[in-house]
Protein backbone atom coordinates (compact mmCIF):
# COMPACT_ATOMS: atom_id res chain seq x y z
CA UNK A 1 0.00 0.00 0.00
CA UNK A 2 1.33 3.25 -1.12
CA UNK A 3 1.57 6.36 1.28
CA UNK A 4 -1.13 8.42 -0.13
CA UNK A 5 -3.49 4.95 0.25
CA UNK A 6 -2.26 4.38 3.57
CA UNK A 7 -3.36 8.12 4.49
CA UNK A 8 -6.86 7.35 3.24
CA UNK A 9 -7.66 4.47 5.04
CA UNK A 10 -6.97 5.96 8.37
CA UNK A 11 -10.06 8.31 7.68
CA UNK A 12 -13.31 7.14 9.47
CA UNK A 13 -16.47 8.14 7.42
CA UNK A 14 -16.97 11.31 8.92
CA UNK A 15 -13.71 12.24 8.37
CA UNK A 16 -13.89 11.74 4.34
CA UNK A 17 -17.06 13.50 4.27
CA UNK A 18 -15.21 16.37 5.96
CA UNK A 19 -12.30 15.76 3.45
CA UNK A 20 -14.25 15.68 0.65
CA UNK A 21 -16.06 19.17 1.59
CA UNK A 22 -12.99 20.50 2.03
CA UNK A 23 -11.46 19.35 -1.16
CA UNK A 24 -15.06 21.25 -2.80
CA UNK A 25 -14.33 24.36 -1.23
CA UNK A 26 -10.80 24.50 -2.19
CA UNK A 27 -11.68 23.64 -6.15
CA UNK A 28 -11.09 26.71 -8.02
CA UNK A 29 -12.67 24.83 -11.06
CA UNK A 30 -15.59 22.31 -12.02
CA UNK A 31 -13.17 20.00 -13.86
CA UNK A 32 -10.70 18.46 -11.17
CA UNK A 33 -10.42 15.52 -10.27
CA UNK A 34 -9.18 14.94 -7.04
CA UNK A 35 -12.69 13.91 -5.28
CA UNK A 36 -13.02 11.51 -7.52
CA UNK A 37 -9.59 10.07 -7.20
CA UNK A 38 -10.28 10.21 -3.43
CA UNK A 39 -13.08 8.15 -3.82
CA UNK A 40 -11.64 5.46 -6.15
CA UNK A 41 -8.45 5.22 -3.53
CA UNK A 42 -11.35 4.71 -0.28
CA UNK A 43 -13.06 2.10 -2.01
CA UNK A 44 -9.97 0.49 -3.77
CA UNK A 45 -11.56 0.17 -7.19
CA UNK A 46 -9.03 -0.45 -10.06
CA UNK A 47 -11.29 -0.53 -12.43
CA UNK A 48 -12.69 3.12 -11.81
CA UNK A 49 -8.47 4.18 -11.34
CA UNK A 50 -7.72 2.88 -15.01
CA UNK A 51 -10.61 4.93 -16.78
CA UNK A 52 -9.24 8.08 -14.34
CA UNK A 53 -6.93 8.80 -16.58
CA UNK A 54 -7.25 6.21 -19.64
CA UNK A 55 -4.33 6.76 -21.88
CA UNK A 56 -0.14 6.48 -21.22
CA UNK A 57 -0.17 10.06 -21.88
CA UNK A 58 -1.73 11.01 -18.95
CA UNK A 59 0.29 9.54 -16.71
CA UNK A 60 2.28 12.71 -15.86
CA UNK A 61 -1.33 14.51 -15.04
CA UNK A 62 -2.12 10.99 -12.85
CA UNK A 63 0.65 11.46 -10.73
CA UNK A 64 -0.01 15.20 -10.09
CA UNK A 65 -3.16 14.83 -9.36
CA UNK A 66 -2.07 12.26 -6.70
CA UNK A 67 0.64 14.76 -5.53
CA UNK A 68 -2.06 17.40 -4.86
CA UNK A 69 -4.45 15.20 -3.33
CA UNK A 70 -1.70 13.76 -0.86
CA UNK A 71 -0.43 17.68 0.03
CA UNK A 72 -4.29 18.59 0.83
CA UNK A 73 -4.96 15.69 2.54
CA UNK A 74 -1.44 16.20 4.96
CA UNK A 75 -2.75 20.06 4.73
CA UNK A 76 -6.37 18.63 6.02
CA UNK A 77 -5.31 16.11 8.68
CA UNK A 78 -2.57 18.93 10.57
CA UNK A 79 -6.09 21.55 10.11
CA UNK A 80 -8.26 18.57 12.02
CA UNK A 81 -5.56 17.54 14.60
CA UNK A 82 -5.07 21.26 16.04
CA UNK A 83 -9.10 21.32 15.90
CA UNK A 84 -8.90 17.72 18.03
CA UNK A 85 -6.24 19.04 20.35
CA UNK A 86 -6.72 21.03 23.23
CA UNK A 87 -3.70 20.26 25.05
CA UNK A 88 -1.72 22.48 26.72
CA UNK A 89 1.24 22.49 24.35
CA UNK A 90 -1.03 23.22 21.24
CA UNK A 91 -2.75 26.12 23.02
CA UNK A 92 1.12 27.59 23.76
CA UNK A 93 1.69 26.55 19.99
CA UNK A 94 -1.06 28.33 18.99
CA UNK A 95 -0.36 31.53 20.95
CA UNK A 96 2.83 31.54 19.43
CA UNK A 97 1.33 31.46 15.82
CA UNK A 98 -1.19 34.31 16.87
CA UNK A 99 1.47 36.65 18.26
CA UNK A 100 3.85 36.62 15.48
CA UNK A 101 1.02 37.53 13.08
CA UNK A 102 -0.01 40.06 15.56
CA UNK A 103 3.42 41.36 15.64
CA UNK A 104 3.97 41.43 11.83
CA UNK A 105 0.82 43.56 12.05
CA UNK A 106 2.20 45.98 14.48
CA UNK A 107 0.12 44.90 17.57
CA UNK A 108 2.78 44.88 20.22
CA UNK A 109 0.71 44.75 23.25
CA UNK A 110 -1.61 41.74 23.03
CA UNK A 111 1.34 40.03 21.07
CA UNK A 112 3.72 39.74 23.84
CA UNK A 113 0.59 39.06 26.42
CA UNK A 114 0.42 35.96 23.98
CA UNK A 115 4.10 34.89 24.07
CA UNK A 116 3.98 35.87 28.04
CA UNK A 117 1.22 33.39 28.53
CA UNK A 118 2.83 30.56 25.94
CA UNK A 119 5.98 30.95 27.58
CA UNK A 120 3.86 30.55 31.08
CA UNK A 121 3.27 27.24 29.43
CA UNK A 122 5.89 26.12 27.77
CA UNK A 123 8.06 26.20 31.16
CA UNK A 124 5.51 24.28 33.16
CA UNK A 125 5.02 21.58 30.70
CA UNK A 126 8.72 21.49 30.20
CA UNK A 127 8.62 21.92 26.50
CA UNK A 128 12.03 23.30 25.55
CA UNK A 129 12.25 23.08 22.06
CA UNK A 130 8.35 25.42 21.75
CA UNK A 131 10.18 26.98 24.87
CA UNK A 132 13.46 27.82 22.86
CA UNK A 133 11.04 29.27 19.57
CA UNK A 134 9.12 31.43 22.06
CA UNK A 135 11.80 33.30 23.40
CA UNK A 136 13.65 33.64 20.21
CA UNK A 137 10.67 35.59 19.35
CA UNK A 138 10.47 37.48 22.31
CA UNK A 139 14.23 38.45 21.52
CA UNK A 140 13.99 39.02 18.05
CA UNK A 141 10.99 41.81 19.02
CA UNK A 142 12.37 42.87 22.40
CA UNK A 143 13.17 46.56 21.12
CA UNK A 144 9.41 46.93 21.38
CA UNK A 145 8.79 45.30 24.42
CA UNK A 146 9.75 47.80 27.46
CA UNK A 147 7.86 45.56 30.21
CA UNK A 148 11.39 42.67 29.72
CA UNK A 149 15.01 43.22 30.64
CA UNK A 150 17.09 42.03 27.58
CA UNK A 151 19.75 40.88 29.94
CA UNK A 152 16.36 38.91 31.92
CA UNK A 153 15.70 37.50 28.57
CA UNK A 154 18.97 36.68 27.25
CA UNK A 155 19.14 34.84 30.54
CA UNK A 156 16.08 32.58 30.45
CA UNK A 157 17.63 31.91 26.85
CA UNK A 158 20.62 30.50 28.04
CA UNK A 159 18.97 28.35 30.81
CA UNK A 160 16.64 27.15 28.32
CA UNK A 161 19.79 25.71 25.69
CA UNK A 162 21.27 24.17 28.18
CA UNK A 163 17.83 22.02 29.37
CA UNK A 164 17.04 21.59 25.46
CA UNK A 165 20.75 20.40 25.63
CA UNK A 166 20.35 17.97 27.79
CA UNK A 167 16.80 16.39 26.42
CA UNK A 168 18.60 16.34 23.06
CA UNK A 169 21.41 13.99 24.84
CA UNK A 170 18.54 12.24 26.59
CA UNK A 171 16.77 11.33 23.18
CA UNK A 172 19.85 10.83 21.70
CA UNK A 173 20.88 7.88 24.24
CA UNK A 174 17.30 6.72 24.02
CA UNK A 175 17.87 6.58 20.17
CA UNK A 176 20.44 4.26 20.41
CA UNK A 177 19.13 1.54 22.96
CA UNK A 178 16.40 1.39 20.72
CA UNK A 179 17.94 0.62 17.32
CA UNK A 180 20.35 -1.62 19.77
CA UNK A 181 16.90 -3.65 21.13
CA UNK A 182 15.49 -3.59 17.20
CA UNK A 183 18.89 -5.39 16.39
CA UNK A 184 18.89 -7.69 19.08
CA UNK A 185 15.44 -8.78 18.26
CA UNK A 186 15.26 -8.78 14.52
CA UNK A 187 18.85 -10.05 13.83
CA UNK A 188 19.71 -11.59 17.24
CA UNK A 189 22.60 -9.63 17.28
CA UNK A 190 24.32 -9.04 20.46
CA UNK A 191 25.54 -5.67 21.49
CA UNK A 192 27.72 -4.52 24.65
CA UNK A 193 25.88 -1.29 25.68
CA UNK A 194 28.43 -0.44 27.91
Amino acid sequence: MDTLSELISILNDNESKDFKLYLKQKNKRNDVKNIELFSILKTDDINRLKKLYGSDKNKDAYHSLRKRLYESLILFLSNKTFEKNNSEAHEALRLLVVSKFLLENNLHKPAFKCLQKAEKISEKLEQHSLLHEILQTKLQYAFLNDKEKLEDLTDKIIKNQELLNKETRLNMAYAVLRQAFKNTQTNGEIINLT
